[in-house]
C-alpha cells in the first residue's frame, strides 16, 4: 500500500502469474465501512480501542479486510493477479491435507525452505498459499474472496503480522488484527485445527521492529482465540539470548528465514501433533506453489 510507513527490510512487489483474474476479486473495501478512530472493535470476544493510525495513512485497520492497493487507492493489478493466482490452489487441490496461509515468510517455504518442504510437509499433503508482503488486512480479503473455499483441510498454519508492524501499527492492533485471520480461518474451514505462529523475530533485538514484535506476541497470548486453535511461541526457537533473531537461521535482511531457519521451524511444528500426522490417505502429495 502505497501510503504506508514501511520499515527496511519489507519485502517488495509481488510477481505476476499466468493466469487470469476473477471478476469476483475486484472488488475493495469502501471507505464508508471504516470505523472511526474513536469506536471500539470486537472481534469474536475480544474487545479493543481502535486508537490511532500510522501517520499519513487512512485506510482500514488491521482486522479489517482489504485489497493491496495502489498509490492512488484502487486495488493493486499485479497483487490482484497474484492472489487469484495462488488462492486458486484451493480449487486445484480440494483434498489438501495442511494450509500454510500467510505473507513471503510462508511463500518462502518453496523457495528457501524447498528442501525442508520436500522432505517435511509434501508427504503430509499441503498446499502454500503465501504472498509477498502480504498483511492481516489481505489474508481476510482473500479469506473473504475464496482462498480457502472447497477446502477441508486437517489443519491451517498461519503466520502473518510481521508487516504490519512494518506499517507502524500497534502491537495490540497487530494482535488484534491477527486473531481477526485466525476466527476468519475458523469460519472458512470449521472442522480444521489452527495452528497460529507468533510473529518471528526480526532486524536486531533492540530494533523498534523487534519491539514491536515481542509485543504484538505478548497482546496475542492474552488473546482468545478460536476453538481448535493452538497458538505457538517460535521465540525460543528463532531467537537469541538478546531477543534478537538468530542471524544463522535468517537472511542477510535478518527477516526471512534462510534454509536452515525453514529446517529448525519445520522440526518445531513436527511436535504438533495435528501437523505430524500422516496424511489421511495413503499416496496423497501436495502440489502447491507459493
Amino acid at each position: 500500500m502505497g501510503a504506508l510507513i514501511a520499515l527496511a527490510g519489507l519485502a517488495g512487489a509481488c510477481s505476476a502469474t499466468q493466469a487470469a483474474v476473477p471478476t469476483t476479486t475486484t472488488a475493495a473495501i469502501p471507505a464508508t465501512t471504516r470505523p472511526a478512530a474513536s469506536t471500539t472493535s470486537t472481534t469474536g470476544t475480544t474487545s479493543t480501542t481502535l486508537g490511532s493510525k500510522p501517520a499519513g495513512y487512512d485506510g482500514p485497520y488491521p482486522w479489517q479486510a482489504q485489497a493491496r492497493l495502489d498509490g492512488d487507492g484502487s486495488p493493486d493489478s499485479s497483487w490482484m493477479y497474484e492472489a487469484a493466482n495462488v488462492d486458486a490452489q484451493a480449487s486445484a487441490n480440494p483434498s489438501a491435507q495442511l494450509v500454510f496461509l500467510g505473507d513471503s515468510i510462508t511463500a518462502g517455504w518453496e523457495e528457501s525452505g524447498s528442501a525442508t518442504w520436500e522432505a517435511f510437509w509434501v508427504p503430509r499433503d499441503p498446499i502454500d498459499l503465501g504472498i509477498v508482503s502480504d498483511t492481516t488486512q489481505n489474508v481476510l480479503w482473500r479469506i473473504q474472496n475464496g482462498a480457502l473455499a472447497g477446502l477441508n483441510p486437517r489443519a491451517v498454519v498461519l503466520l502473518i503480522g510481521t508487516n504490519d508492524i512494518g506499517q507502524g501499527w500497534t502491537a495490540a492492533q497487530v494482535a488484534q488484527g491477527i486473531l481477526a485471520c485466525a476466527e476468519a480461518v475458523r469460519t472458512a474451514v470449521p472442522h480444521a485445527a489452527i495452528v497460529v505462529l507468533s510473529v518471528f523475530p526480526r532486524d536486531t533485538a533492540t530494533s523498534p521492529a523487534n519491539v514491536a514484535v515481542e509485543a504484538a506476541n505478548a497482546a496475542l497470548a492474552q488473546d482468545q482465540l478460536p476453538g481448535n486453535t493452538q497458538l505457538v511461541d517460535m521465540t525460543p526457537t528463532l531467537s537469541g539470548p538478546d531477543g534478537g533473531p538468530i542471524p544463522s537461521l535468517f537472511g542477510d535482511d535478518l527477516l526471512h528465514p534462510n534454509s536452515a531457519g525453514y529446517q529448525v521451524i519445520a522440526g518445531r511444528l513436527m511436535a504438533v501433533p495435528v501437523l505430524a500426522d500422516a496424511p489421511a490417505s495413503a499416496g496423497s502429495t501436495g502440489t502447491g506453489t507459493g
